[in-house]
């Protein structure tokens, strides 16, 4: 959340499950250059393209489909994924590809007894953990490049 609280002017943002796009577009909202959500929903997809229309956000691009989408290298500063354990394992090395230099992976959606298997899969990958918050059962990670 705290993220979004920030100036963003001239950075770029990748959101993986975006939802209903509303973290794609405070990000524009808050002067993102570039900001790309990814859903894999076609319903959910729908209504964030809806979304978008009715925030006048229309710099906001939005992808229907998975990982597969993304195929900029280095392309942004901030990637967020909000999705189950399995599909982070899986896509966690296309979020390191399309990741710039001293940018961040925000991952969400998992239990804090995953911690151990993503970040053993972030180290992998050259990835380093900056912080984590855990809420009852729910875990957030923040990684950045070494």
């Amino acid at each position: 959340g705290r993220l979004l609280n920030n100036n963003l002017e001239g950075l770029s943002l990748l959101d993986m499950g975006t939802g209903t796009g509303i973290l794609a577009i405070l990000a524009a909202m808050r002067g993102a250059e570039k900001v790309v959500g990814v859903e894999i929903d076609p319903a959910a997809y729908e209504n964030a393209v809806d979304n978008i229309k009715l925030n006048d956000t229309p710099e906001v691009e939005l992808r229907l489909g998975g990982a597969e989408t993304v195929t900029e290298t280095g392309a942004f500063d901030f990637v967020m994924a909000n999705i189950n354990r399995n599909i982070l394992l899986a896509d966690m090395k296309s979020f390191r590809s399309v990741l710039n230099e001293g940018g961040y992976l925000i991952l969400s959606g998992f239990y804090n007894e995953d911690i151990p298997v993503l970040i053993e899969k972030a180290e992998e990958l050259g990835l380093r953990e900056v912080n984590r918050r855990d809420d009852e059962s729910w875990a957030c990670l923040i990684l950045t490049t070494p």
